[in-house]
C-alpha cells in the first residue's frame, strides 16, 4: 500500500455523511487512515468522524466577535467537546438575523460576499492556537475545496506560503460567471475571485473538478492540469429493482431545495394534481431534505395535497424509501440565475440515484450539467421544460412504460460504473496527491 501523506483540507464544509460536499471529500478520503487527513473548516457544521479525527473550525461569527474585541469559539472540535451544542445552535439558526444572512449569501449578494471577506481580513483567524494545531497536524500537501469567498483563497495561500506545502485545488461549483451584469459591485467582486482562481490554479499540482463541462471551461480560462472527479458510490444495486406497476405511485426527492429548486418540486406538485384529475393515476411526491425551507417557501412547496415535506432522514432510511418508490426526482431551477450558478456542477445526488436500480425523473433546463449528464447518457427520463402540462406528461409516459422504466434503470448502473465508482476516484484523488507531494 502507498504510504499516504498527512493532508490538510480546507474548505467550507467539514466532511459528512450527508451534507453534498461534505460527501463528495468523505469519499475522496474514507480509505485513508484517520490519522492522515486534517480538515480546517469554516461552518457551524459538526464534522464526521468517520474519516477524520482531527478537525478546526473558524467561523464567520469567530471573526465578527474579532471585530468587535470580543472572543470567539474558534478552535479544534472534537467528539465529546464542541464549540456550539444543540441548543445554542438552534436558537442560533432561528435568529432573524442570522437567517437573513444565511439567505443573503446563499443568493451570492456581490456586496454581502465582500463584507463577508471584509470580516476575515488582517488575518485574524491567524492565532497561536491555530500554529499549534498546525504544527501537531504537520501537514505535507493542502487539498482546497474552492468557494465563492476570497478569504477562503487568502488562509490557503497563506497557510501554503508559511509552511511551504503543495497545492490540490476542488472546484464543485461555478461562482465566477456573473449574475448580475450591470452591478458595478459585482464586477469588482468577479474580479477578486477570478483574480483568486487564478493564484490558486497556477500554485496547485492538480485541480480536480465536478464535471468535464466544468474542467473544459476552467482549463481554457485559467489553464491548469485537470481531473475530473464526481461524487461516488461505494458500490452498484445488486439488482434491478421490480418496476412500480400499480397506483399509488410514489416518487421520491432527496437533497436541497434551495436555489429555487423549491419551484420545479412545486411544479411537480402540480403536475401530479393534473394526472390525478385528468388521467386519474394516483402519485405522491416525498422530499427529504436537511435544509428545513423558509416557512413561506414551505407552504407554496406543499401546496399540493399530493407533496410532503418530511425532513431529515439518515443514510439507511433514505435507502430504504429509494426502494419502494417508483420514479428518483432530481431537479435544477429554470430562472436564469441560478442555471448559472449550476450550470457546470454534476449533483451529488446524480450517481446515488443512478445506482440505486430505480427509474429517474429529471426536471429542469438541458444546459444545466445536471440534467445534460443524464440525457447524453440517456440515463433518465427527462422533462426539459417548466411547463406544469409537459412535466405532467413526462410523468404519465414513464408510468404507463415498464419496458421504458427498466431500460433508464439498466442505463443508470452502467454510468456509475463508468464515472462514479467510489474506489475508482478516490485512487485517482490519492494518486493526485501522493505525486504531487513527491514532486514538491
Amino acid at each position: 500500500m502507498v504510504d499516504r501523506p498527512s493532508v490538510l483540507v480546507v474548505s467550507h464544509n467539514p466532511f459528512s455523511d450527508l451534507q453534498s460536499n461534505g460527501k463528495t471529500l468523505s469519499a475522496f478520503f474514507q480509505s485513508w487512515p484517520q490519522d492522515r487527513p486534517a480538515q480546517l473548516y469554516f461552518t457551524l457544521d459538526e464534522p464526521a468522524f468517520t474519516v477524520c479525527s482531527r478537525f478546526y473550525r473558524v467561523t464567520d461569527l469567530d471573526m465578527l466577535k474579532a471585530t468587535l474585541g470580543r472572543t470567539g469559539s474558534a478552535g479544534p472540535v472534537l467528539p465529546t467537546s464542541v464549540a456550539f451544542d444543540a441548543a445554542g445552535k438552534q436558537r442560533l439558526h432561528t435568529n432573524p438575523l442570522y437567517r437573513l444572512a444565511r439567505r443573503v449569501l446563499q443568493q451570492r449578494w456581490p456586496a454581502a460576499l465582500m463584507v463577508r471577506s471584509w470580516f476575515w481580513r488582517g488575518r485574524r483567524w491567524e492565532t497561536p492556537q491555530l500554529e499549534r494545531w498546525l504544527d501537531e497536524v504537520d501537514p505535507d500537501i493542502i487539498f482546497f475545496q474552492s468557494s465563492n469567498c476570497t478569504f477562503a483563497f487568502d488562509v490557503v495561500e497563506r497557510i501554503c506560503e508559511r509552511r511551504n506545502l503543495p497545492l490540490i485545488l476542488e472546484t464543485t461549483d461555478d461562482y465566477l460567471t456573473p449574475l448580475h451584469a450591470l452591478d458595478p459591485i459585482e464586477r469588482i467582486q468577479q474580479r477578486r475571485i477570478s483574480g483568486a482562481y487564478q493564484r490558486a490554479v497556477t500554485r496547485s499540482a492538480a485541480v480536480i473538478a465536478i464535471g468535464d463541462r466544468m474542467a473544459e471551461e476552467y482549463a481554457h480560462r485559467f489553464g491548469g492540469d485537470y481531473a475530473v472527479a464526481m461524487n461516488s458510490v461505494e458500490s452498484l444495486a445488486e439488482k434491478l429493482l421490480e418496476v412500480a406497476t400499480e397506483p399509488p405511485f410514489v416518487l421520491h426527492f432527496a437533497g436541497n431545495p434551495g436555489l429555487n429548486r423549491w419551484r420545479v418540486l412545486a411544479a411537480i406538485g402540480a403536475a401530479l394534481d393534473t394526472l390525478a384529475d385528468e388521467h386519474g393515476i394516483d402519485t405522491r411526491l416525498e422530499i427529504f431534505s436537511l435544509v428545513e425551507p423558509e416557512a413561506s417557501v414551505l407552504t407554496e412547496l406543499t401546496s399540493s395535497p399530493r407533496v410532503t415535506f418530511l425532513g431529515q432522514a439518515d443514510a439507511e432510511e433514505l435507502a430504504k424509501r429509494r426502494s419502494v418508490a417508483a420514479l428518483l426526482v432530481h431537479v435544477e431551477s429554470f430562472d436564469r440565475k441560478n442555471q448559472h450558478i449550476t450550470r457546470l456542477s454534476v449533483s451529488t445526488k446524480i450517481p446515488e440515484y443512478l445506482s440505486s436500480g430505480r427509474c429517474v425523473l429529471a426536471v429542469g433546463p438541458a444546459a444545466v450539467a445536471s440534467i445534460g449528464y443524464p440525457v447524453d447518457n440517456e440515463a433518465a427520463a427527462v422533462a426539459t421544460s417548466p411547463e406544469v402540462t409537459d412535466i405532467a406528461a413526462t410523468i404519465r409516459q414513464v408510468l404507463a412504460d415498464p419496458t421504458k422504466q427498466r431500460a433508464y434503470a439498466t442505463r443508470g448502473p452502467e454510468l456509475v460504473k463508468r464515472n462514479h465508482l467510489r474506489p475508482v476516484i478516490a485512487e485517482m484523488v490519492q494518486e493526485r496527491v501522493v505525486a504531487a507531494v513527491a514532486e514538491w
